[in-house]
C-alpha cells in the first residue's frame, strides 16, 4: 500500500503485525474491510481490541480480516474481564486486567503520569498488545509462517478461560 510522499519500504522492512489499540461502535465499513483484506493478502496480521463496554465487538475488531482480542482479569481461572466486549467473533482472550474490585487487579505498566513512573491500567487494548507482541515473537523465531498459521497457533495453543468466548493467551 502506498502513501503519498512516503517512500516505499523494502520487503524485509515491512511490518508483519499491526496493533490497532482503538475502537468505535458500529460495523466494519467497506473501506476498512478493503484495507484489512489487502493487508492480510500482503502477509500482515492486524490485531485489534474488542472494546471495553461489555457489549458488542467494536470496529475494527469486527472486520473479517482483523484478529479480535478480548480481555481477561487476574486469578487462577483467568476470568473474562467484565468490561470486555464479547458479543460477536472473538479470536483470542489475553491479559487485560480487571480493576472493578480494586486497582490491584490492573496490569502494571510504565506511566509518565504516576509519581513512581508506573500505574495500573485495564482494557482490551492491553490484551491486544500482548497478542501483537506474541505474534511478533513467533515470526522472529519462524519467519516462514503465514498469517493463517500464526492465527491458528495462537487460537489452538491457548488455555481455558472462565466465561470466555475463546481460548486465552497465557
Amino acid at each position: 500500500l502506498s502513501v503519498p510522499d512516503v517512500p516505499a519500504l523494502a520487503a524485509a522492512d515491512r511490518p508483519k503485525v499491526v496493533n490497532l489499540s482503538f475502537g468505535r461502535e458500529g460495523s466494519c465499513s467497506p473501506a476498512e474491510a478493503e484495507l484489512f483484506s489487502k493487508l492480510r493478502r500482503r502477509g500482515v496480521l492486524v490485531v485489534a481490541p474488542t472494546g471495553n463496554s461489555g457489549g458488542a465487538v467494536e470496529a475494527p475488531a469486527n472486520c473479517d480480516d482483523v484478529f479480535a482480542v478480548a480481555a481477561y482479569g487476574p486469578g487462577a481461572e483467568r476470568p473474562l474481564a467484565p468490561y470486555s466486549n464479547t458479543t460477536g467473533t472473538v479470536d483470542l482472550v489475553a491479559p487485560g486486567g480487571d480493576m472493578s474490585g480494586d486497582t490491584d487487579g490492573g496490569l502494571l505498566m510504565l506511566s509518565g503520569n504516576a509519581r513512581n513512573g508506573t500505574a495500573r491500567r485495564e482494557g482490551s487494548s492491553l490484551a491486544a498488545a500482548y497478542v501483537s507482541g506474541t505474534a511478533s515473537l513467533m515470526w522472529a523465531a519462524r519467519p516462514e509462517l503465514t498469517v493463517g498459521q500464526v492465527q491458528d497457533v495462537l487460537r489452538s495453543s491457548g488455555d481455558t478461560c472462565a466465561g470466555c468466548p475463546a481460548a486465552a493467551l497465557n
